[in-house]
């Protein structure tokens, strides 16, 4: 008789297996890149959960927490990546089912003609074109501003000054203006707070921070930063989408941060059996986000600069 096989207690246990099986249908190289998504977008969110109880809505949320974070094409090879584990999970008992399976139409196609992310080098081209801006004064602090907070575009758009503590150097953004309706904390760098004070000069009399030229009972418009990257040459690009999900591909590929910690710093939650412990910890993490948001807003001065600061250096 066939010795029993001990079940894999947790989806990372499941995840090693897989890369140490030779059942695998993915070539070497495919299978490096797939082992390195699965621990960086994935481990973090659901490596602790025993394989067996995860459910297809937990993977969902994971898989579309990594489409809002990256990229839609990251999210699907993530998908095909937890096919592979929950198949062999399956296979050798360790799961009664794939999880996976039914939701190959549940994320957003991937657009083919979607031109690829914005390269580091011509980001770092941005952020000097920004500075230079001679458009609007509020639209193009507002763009020097969101690489170095990694808020979401409504968020920075809507931000008042009410929700600006300078004494703790940190924007708190309310839960009823977050889709979680869990208020948010953004550490601000020196970099970020120099800025802010530049622009309290400007619009310190309003309620807003970036508030409308035609109306100060309103804040600027998606479109006014748009039209403003028109200006700088970058016709097509979502302002959202380069500074946010660029500014996090930063401290996770060129930082070396854990992306757990890039995911609190981006508002999103960690769904694990261990998640409450995680938001305990809260205090402890704004410690830690404050030094990556700094030490990112230095990376960002070096490089517009034309030097780089080492990386990988995210020890947390």
């Amino acid at each position: 008789m066939a010795e029993a096989i001990a079940p894999a207690t947790t989806f990372h246990d499941a995840v090693r297996e897989w890369h140490h099986s030779y059942e695998s249908e993915w070539s070497p190289s495919h299978k490096m890149q797939a082992i390195a998504i699965l621990e960086r977008d994935v481990v973090p969110f659901l490596g602790r959960k025993p394989v067996k109880d995860i459910s297809p809505a937990e993977v969902l949320e994971v898989l579309l927490q990594i489409a809002n974070s990256r990229t839609v094409g990251v999210a699907h090879r993530a998908r095909l990546a937890c096919n592979q584990v929950f198949r062999l999970a399956v296979l050798t008992g360790r799961a009664e089912r794939n999880p996976v399976a039914e939701l190959h139409r549940m994320l957003p196609p991937v657009d083919r003609a979607e031109k690829p992310a914005i390269e580091l080098k011509d980001f770092f081209l941005l952020l000097r074109a920004i500075d230079v801006y001679d458009g609007s004064t509020i639209v193009k602090t507002s763009m020097q501003l969101a690489p170095l907070l990694l808020a979401r575009s409504g968020e920075l758009r809507n931000a008042e000054w009410s929700e600006i503590n300078w004494e703790t150097a940190e924007w708190i953004i309310p839960a009823q203006k977050r889709k979680n309706n869990r208020s948010h904390t953004v550490p601000l760098s020196t970099q970020a707070m120099v800025i802010l004070r530049d622009v309290h000069a400007l619009t310190g009399h309003s309620r807003f921070v970036f508030p409308s030229q035609r109306s100060p009972f309103n804040c600027i418009n998606e479109n006014a930063v748009t039209a403003a990257f028109r200006r700088l040459g970058y016709k097509g690009a979502a302002p959202s989408f380069v500074f946010r999900k660029r500014a996090a591909m930063i401290l996770l590929e060129e930082l070396g941060y854990p992306s757990d910690l890039v995911a609190c710093q981006l508002g999103h939650t960690i769904d694990d059996l261990h998640s409450r412990k995680f938001y305990a910890r809260e205090s402890t993490r704004l410690v830690q986000r404050r030094e990556m948001m700094q030490r990112l807003a230095d990376y960002l001065k070096s490089a517009k600069s034309g030097q780089r600061l080492p990386n990988k250096g995210g020890d947390v």
